[in-house]
């Protein structure tokens, strides 16, 4: 979806964590998160963009929980 120099995308992240992420040691397990995104455009070229992913439903699929309850 775009409008003036701005484009929006819904997209899906998915992959396996193999290497440290958040401190978080590699789990080998499957996530899938969604995301969107916001660039900005001028004279036709990508000059910024901004994502928001859910990150706390991707540390809860690697099974991280407590992160949170310091448990």
């Amino acid at each position: 979806m775009g409008e003036g120099d701005k484009v929006w995308m819904q997209f899906r992240l998915r992959g396996t964590q193999t290497l440290p992420l958040y401190g978080v040691a590699p789990t080998g397990k499957k996530v899938d998160v969604a995301e969107i995104g916001i660039m900005r455009f001028v004279d036709g070229q990508w000059k910024e963009g901004w994502y928001f992913g859910d990150e706390l439903g991707m540390l809860l699929q690697l099974g991280v929980p407590n992160l949170l309850t310091g448990g």
